[in-house]
Protein backbone atom coordinates (compact mmCIF):
# COMPACT_ATOMS: atom_id res chain seq x y z
CA UNK A 1 0.00 0.00 0.00
CA UNK A 2 2.77 2.40 0.94
CA UNK A 3 4.69 1.49 -2.21
CA UNK A 4 1.62 2.17 -4.39
CA UNK A 5 1.09 5.54 -2.72
CA UNK A 6 4.76 6.42 -3.21
CA UNK A 7 4.64 5.36 -6.88
CA UNK A 8 1.45 7.37 -7.45
CA UNK A 9 2.98 10.49 -5.91
CA UNK A 10 6.16 9.98 -7.94
CA UNK A 11 4.23 9.71 -11.22
CA UNK A 12 2.26 12.88 -10.42
CA UNK A 13 5.41 14.89 -9.75
CA UNK A 14 5.88 17.72 -12.25
CA UNK A 15 9.19 16.38 -13.58
CA UNK A 16 7.78 12.85 -13.93
CA UNK A 17 4.81 14.21 -15.89
CA UNK A 18 7.17 16.19 -18.09
CA UNK A 19 9.19 13.06 -18.88
CA UNK A 20 6.07 10.94 -19.54
CA UNK A 21 4.60 13.42 -22.02
CA UNK A 22 7.88 13.78 -23.86
CA UNK A 23 8.49 10.03 -24.11
CA UNK A 24 5.87 9.90 -26.86
CA UNK A 25 7.59 12.84 -28.55
CA UNK A 26 10.77 10.76 -28.53
CA UNK A 27 8.97 7.68 -29.90
CA UNK A 28 7.29 9.65 -32.68
CA UNK A 29 10.56 11.21 -33.78
CA UNK A 30 12.35 7.85 -33.79
CA UNK A 31 9.68 6.36 -36.06
CA UNK A 32 9.53 9.39 -38.36
CA UNK A 33 13.30 9.69 -38.70
CA UNK A 34 13.69 5.98 -39.41
CA UNK A 35 10.82 6.10 -41.88
CA UNK A 36 12.20 9.13 -43.68
CA UNK A 37 15.54 7.32 -44.04
CA UNK A 38 14.31 3.85 -44.95
CA UNK A 39 11.01 4.27 -46.79
CA UNK A 40 11.93 6.51 -49.79
CA UNK A 41 14.23 3.83 -51.31
CA UNK A 42 11.35 1.36 -51.02
CA UNK A 43 9.02 3.78 -52.83
CA UNK A 44 11.56 4.45 -55.55
CA UNK A 45 12.07 0.71 -55.94
CA UNK A 46 8.37 0.14 -56.67
CA UNK A 47 8.17 3.11 -59.04
CA UNK A 48 6.95 6.12 -57.01
CA UNK A 49 8.52 9.40 -58.13
CA UNK A 50 10.15 11.56 -55.48
CA UNK A 51 7.82 14.52 -56.14
CA UNK A 52 4.86 12.47 -54.84
CA UNK A 53 6.45 11.73 -51.45
CA UNK A 54 5.26 14.86 -49.60
CA UNK A 55 1.89 15.96 -48.25
CA UNK A 56 0.20 18.83 -46.42
CA UNK A 57 -0.52 18.23 -42.74
CA UNK A 58 -2.76 19.83 -40.09
CA UNK A 59 -4.69 19.16 -36.89
CA UNK A 60 -6.83 20.83 -34.22
CA UNK A 61 -7.95 19.72 -30.76
CA UNK A 62 -8.73 23.00 -29.01
CA UNK A 63 -12.51 22.58 -29.15
CA UNK A 64 -12.67 18.93 -28.06
CA UNK A 65 -14.25 18.03 -24.72
CA UNK A 66 -14.31 14.48 -23.33
CA UNK A 67 -13.71 12.28 -20.31
CA UNK A 68 -10.10 11.62 -21.36
CA UNK A 69 -9.24 15.28 -21.84
CA UNK A 70 -8.94 17.52 -24.86
CA UNK A 71 -5.64 16.30 -26.23
CA UNK A 72 -5.17 12.63 -25.45
CA UNK A 73 -8.01 11.23 -27.62
CA UNK A 74 -6.31 12.89 -30.62
CA UNK A 75 -2.89 11.68 -29.49
CA UNK A 76 -4.09 8.08 -29.09
CA UNK A 77 -6.00 8.04 -32.38
CA UNK A 78 -3.00 9.37 -34.31
CA UNK A 79 -0.69 6.96 -32.47
CA UNK A 80 -2.85 4.06 -33.66
CA UNK A 81 -2.32 5.33 -37.20
CA UNK A 82 1.44 5.28 -36.63
CA UNK A 83 1.26 1.71 -35.30
CA UNK A 84 -0.80 0.62 -38.30
CA UNK A 85 1.77 2.14 -40.65
CA UNK A 86 4.62 0.35 -38.84
CA UNK A 87 2.80 -2.93 -39.42
CA UNK A 88 1.84 -2.18 -43.03
CA UNK A 89 5.08 -0.87 -44.54
CA UNK A 90 7.32 -3.97 -44.12
CA UNK A 91 4.45 -6.34 -45.00
CA UNK A 92 2.98 -4.60 -48.04
CA UNK A 93 4.24 -7.30 -50.45
CA UNK A 94 3.03 -10.14 -48.23
CA UNK A 95 -0.43 -8.61 -47.78
CA UNK A 96 -0.71 -7.91 -51.50
CA UNK A 97 0.10 -11.56 -52.24
CA UNK A 98 -2.70 -12.67 -49.91
CA UNK A 99 -5.30 -10.40 -51.49
CA UNK A 100 -4.58 -10.29 -55.22
CA UNK A 101 -2.68 -12.43 -57.78
CA UNK A 102 -0.97 -9.45 -59.44
CA UNK A 103 0.85 -8.15 -56.37
CA UNK A 104 2.71 -5.20 -57.89
CA UNK A 105 -0.09 -2.57 -58.07
CA UNK A 106 -1.58 -3.55 -54.71
CA UNK A 107 1.83 -3.64 -53.04
CA UNK A 108 2.46 -0.14 -54.33
CA UNK A 109 -0.92 1.06 -53.03
CA UNK A 110 -0.39 -0.50 -49.60
CA UNK A 111 3.12 0.90 -49.34
CA UNK A 112 1.91 4.40 -50.24
CA UNK A 113 -0.92 4.03 -47.68
CA UNK A 114 1.56 2.99 -44.98
CA UNK A 115 3.93 5.86 -45.75
CA UNK A 116 1.05 8.33 -45.83
CA UNK A 117 -0.19 7.12 -42.45
CA UNK A 118 3.28 7.35 -40.91
CA UNK A 119 3.90 10.81 -42.29
CA UNK A 120 0.47 12.25 -41.58
CA UNK A 121 -0.26 10.70 -38.17
CA UNK A 122 3.31 11.13 -36.94
CA UNK A 123 3.64 14.77 -37.92
CA UNK A 124 0.14 15.80 -36.89
CA UNK A 125 0.49 14.12 -33.48
CA UNK A 126 3.08 16.71 -32.47
CA UNK A 127 0.34 19.39 -32.46
CA UNK A 128 -1.80 17.96 -29.61
CA UNK A 129 1.40 16.95 -27.78
CA UNK A 130 2.60 20.55 -27.83
CA UNK A 131 -0.86 21.72 -26.74
CA UNK A 132 -0.84 19.19 -23.87
CA UNK A 133 2.51 20.50 -22.69
CA UNK A 134 1.12 24.04 -22.75
CA UNK A 135 -1.94 22.89 -20.76
CA UNK A 136 0.13 21.11 -18.11
CA UNK A 137 2.91 23.68 -17.71
CA UNK A 138 1.34 27.12 -17.83
CA UNK A 139 3.79 28.95 -15.62
CA UNK A 140 6.28 30.72 -17.95
CA UNK A 141 9.35 29.20 -16.27
CA UNK A 142 7.88 25.70 -16.27
CA UNK A 143 6.69 26.15 -19.86
CA UNK A 144 10.20 27.07 -21.02
CA UNK A 145 11.61 24.03 -19.23
CA UNK A 146 8.93 21.77 -20.71
CA UNK A 147 9.62 22.84 -24.28
CA UNK A 148 13.37 22.60 -23.73
CA UNK A 149 12.88 18.94 -22.80
CA UNK A 150 10.50 18.59 -25.76
CA UNK A 151 13.15 19.90 -28.15
CA UNK A 152 15.79 17.62 -26.59
CA UNK A 153 13.57 14.55 -27.00
CA UNK A 154 12.96 15.43 -30.66
CA UNK A 155 16.71 15.68 -31.23
CA UNK A 156 17.42 12.45 -29.34
CA UNK A 157 14.64 10.61 -31.17
CA UNK A 158 15.89 11.91 -34.51
CA UNK A 159 19.44 10.71 -33.82
CA UNK A 160 18.25 7.22 -32.86
CA UNK A 161 15.79 7.12 -35.75
CA UNK A 162 18.47 7.92 -38.34
CA UNK A 163 20.87 5.41 -36.74
CA UNK A 164 18.55 2.37 -36.66
CA UNK A 165 18.19 1.90 -40.46
CA UNK A 166 21.99 1.93 -40.82
CA UNK A 167 22.31 -1.26 -38.77
CA UNK A 168 22.43 -4.59 -40.61
CA UNK A 169 19.51 -6.30 -38.88
CA UNK A 170 19.76 -9.37 -41.14
CA UNK A 171 22.86 -10.46 -39.20
CA UNK A 172 21.62 -9.39 -35.77
CA UNK A 173 20.40 -11.63 -32.96
CA UNK A 174 16.85 -10.41 -33.66
CA UNK A 175 16.78 -11.76 -37.23
CA UNK A 176 15.78 -15.36 -36.31
CA UNK A 177 12.82 -13.99 -34.32
CA UNK A 178 11.67 -10.98 -36.35
CA UNK A 179 12.69 -11.91 -39.90
CA UNK A 180 14.11 -9.69 -42.63
CA UNK A 181 15.83 -6.32 -42.40
CA UNK A 182 12.52 -4.51 -42.82
CA UNK A 183 10.67 -6.70 -40.33
CA UNK A 184 13.41 -6.34 -37.70
CA UNK A 185 13.61 -2.58 -38.08
CA UNK A 186 9.88 -1.95 -38.01
CA UNK A 187 9.33 -4.52 -35.27
CA UNK A 188 11.84 -2.67 -33.10
CA UNK A 189 10.23 0.68 -33.96
CA UNK A 190 6.84 -0.75 -32.97
CA UNK A 191 8.19 -1.89 -29.60
CA UNK A 192 9.82 1.49 -28.90
CA UNK A 193 6.68 3.36 -29.90
CA UNK A 194 4.37 1.14 -27.83
CA UNK A 195 6.48 1.77 -24.71
CA UNK A 196 6.49 5.52 -25.33
CA UNK A 197 2.75 5.54 -26.08
CA UNK A 198 2.01 3.63 -22.85
CA UNK A 199 3.70 6.43 -20.90
CA UNK A 200 0.79 8.75 -21.75
CA UNK A 201 -1.51 6.55 -19.66
CA UNK A 202 0.24 7.92 -16.55
CA UNK A 203 -0.10 11.57 -17.57
CA UNK A 204 -2.66 13.33 -15.38
CA UNK A 205 -5.66 14.99 -16.98
CA UNK A 206 -4.73 18.33 -18.42
CA UNK A 207 -6.14 21.39 -16.75
CA UNK A 208 -9.67 22.28 -17.84
CA UNK A 209 -9.92 25.72 -19.30
CA UNK A 210 -12.51 27.82 -17.53
CA UNK A 211 -14.11 31.07 -18.66
CA UNK A 212 -11.68 33.98 -18.94
CA UNK A 213 -11.33 36.01 -15.78
CA UNK A 214 -12.47 39.64 -16.00
CA UNK A 215 -9.69 42.17 -16.20
CA UNK A 216 -8.76 43.92 -12.99
CA UNK A 217 -10.54 47.21 -12.52
CA UNK A 218 -13.32 46.27 -14.95
CA UNK A 219 -16.69 47.30 -13.51
CA UNK A 220 -19.48 44.76 -13.77
CA UNK A 221 -22.85 46.37 -14.24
Amino acid sequence: MIQRLWASRLLRHRKAQLLLVNLLTFGLEVCLAAGITYVPPLLLEVGVEEKFMTMVLGSASDQWRGRYGRRRPFIWALSLGVLLSLFLIPRAGWLAGLLYPDTRPLELALLILGVGLLDFCGQVCFTPLEALLSDLFRDPDHCRQAFSVYAFMISLGGCLGYLLPAIDWDTSVLAPYLGTQEECLFGLLTLIFLICMAATLFVTEEAVLGPPEPAEGLLVS
